[in-house]
């Protein structure tokens, strides 16, 4: 489904009509948008394009497939994409998953077992008591209602401007961001196995 939005202008990738992302992109600029929406980033030529236009001055949101936020550092650069261009640019990078939302009808608290307990320890998260899923009339036995959203992001300024340049790996990106309070996906999925709202093998199973 497709939205008619004031102040919008949106073109579909058609690529046998000659409409590539690079190419769109560059259309895009001509008309000096403040903001861009790039649905995907899958290719160097379409990195490259969006980082150009974000040195600009323009705000240039994106989505690209990598296994968790600091990843995508390494992922643009993989993809051929000049470090100093990304130091430059890159100012906030968010991964999101969705987990399964306990009914609230038959959700029922009980000690942890033994490998979701190994699993608490492993991410230095106590917990005395979990909740599990049961299943009832209203969720067709299904222990779960609806799905929530879990998600880590990491945040990037000017003073990180060496760190992105000479990151080599992923560890690298994630020893950075740690010292600016990066929190992982799992710890996101933890709080809220704690507050009630998934469970442990739900967390273990989007979050790994």
């Amino acid at each position: 489904m497709e939205y008619n939005l004031p102040f919008v202008r949106q073109v579909q990738v058609n690529r046998r009509a000659g409409r590539i992302p690079a190419q769109i992109l560059r259309s895009f600029l001509r008309h000096d948008p403040d903001v861009i929406l790039v649905g995907e980033i899958r290719d160097r030529e379409t990195a490259e394009v969006a980082m150009q236009a974000a040195e600009t001055g323009h705000l240039v949101l994106s989505t690209l497939h990598t296994n968790d936020a600091p990843s995508a550092v390494i992922r643009l650069k993989d993809m051929g994409i000049d470090p100093i261009s990304i130091a430059s640019t890159l100012r906030l990078v968010i991964a999101q998953r969705l987990v399964r939302v306990l009914c609230p009808h038959c959700k029922k608290q009980e000690p942890p077992e033994s490998w979701e307990r190994a699993y608490l320890k492993e991410a230095s998260f106590d917990l005395e008591l979990v909740y599990h899923e049961k299943g009832c009339e209203l969720c067709s036995g299904q222990g779960f209602i609806g799905r929530t959203v879990v998600y880590e992001l990491i945040g990037f300024s000017e003073a990180d401007y060496e760190v992105l340049r000479r990151a080599k790996s992923v560890q690298d990106v994630v020893d950075a961001a740690k010292e600016k309070g990066y929190k992982p996906l799992r710890f996101c999925g933890l709080k809220k196995v704690s507050e009630g709202v998934t469970t442990v093998g739900e967390v273990m199973r989007v979050c790994g």
